[in-house]
């Protein structure tokens, strides 16, 4: 109950989202910057998403939502199966790997074979300074704090925030959703506003 109790609070004040650069595998220090400078989010023609266990299912959510906002196609594998099944990579593809803890073994060493074979890769990970951010690109963090109980309720729901912002950020460098879309009497916002939030948050600004 309590992490439960924590999730609605992490997911409005934890500050989900923070882009960092890699610097030949090390964190660059205070380097927090835009994911759009970090990668050429517009020239991405597919993407894949890597993951385990409950990842995999947040990684259901993005796939969702970036094939729906970004208009490209999206795989999500399972890491322990993504090796064995000989895929196709290139580098016009984006990686990205989902873990809470950072060191999910599957996870980690399809992250190292995409990027062997030239894919660009970002990691959404819990654990700041974990193998798969260290191995990635880049990364996103999103800070949830430490999940106690094998069910996991914070790191999924801030990785299922963390990939809305991104699927918004990435929609808007490609310029699939409008910046300023009409309100109908079945919405209570608009993307545009949603995807000023993400932007705002990935690229860290007050």
């Amino acid at each position: 109950m309590k992490t439960l109790r924590q999730r609605a609070h992490k997911l409005f004040t934890g500050d989900p989202g923070h882009a960092v650069a890699q610097d030949e595998g090390k964190l660059a220090g205070d380097g927090i910057v835009p994911v759009g400078a970090l990668h050429e989010l517009a020239e991405v023609e597919n993407v894949s998403i890597i993951a385990c266990g409950t990842s995999w299912h947040a990684g259901l959510v993005g796939k969702y939502l970036i094939e729906s906002l970004a208009r490209l196609p999206v795989e999500t594998d399972y890491g322990s199966e993504y090796r064995y099944r000989n895929p196709i990579i290139s580098k016009d593809q984006l990686t990205i790997s989902v873990s809470q803890s950072g060191e999910t073994a599957d996870t980690l060493a399809a992250l190292r074979m995409a990027r062997e074979q030239g894919s660009h890769t970002l990691s959404i990970v819990n654990a700041v300074g974990s193998s798969i951010a260290r191995d990635s690109d880049d990364v996103l963090y999103i800070n949830a704090g430490p999940e106690i109980g094998v069910a996991s309720t914070k790191a999924y729901s801030c990785q299922s925030l963390v990939l809305a912002m991104f699927a918004l950020h990435m929609a808007k460098v490609r310029k699939t959703i409008s910046s300023r879309p009409s309100l109908s009497s079945t919405t209570c916002g608009s993307w545009a506003s949603w995807g000023s939030m993400s932007t705002s948050l990935l690229t860290c600004q007050e």
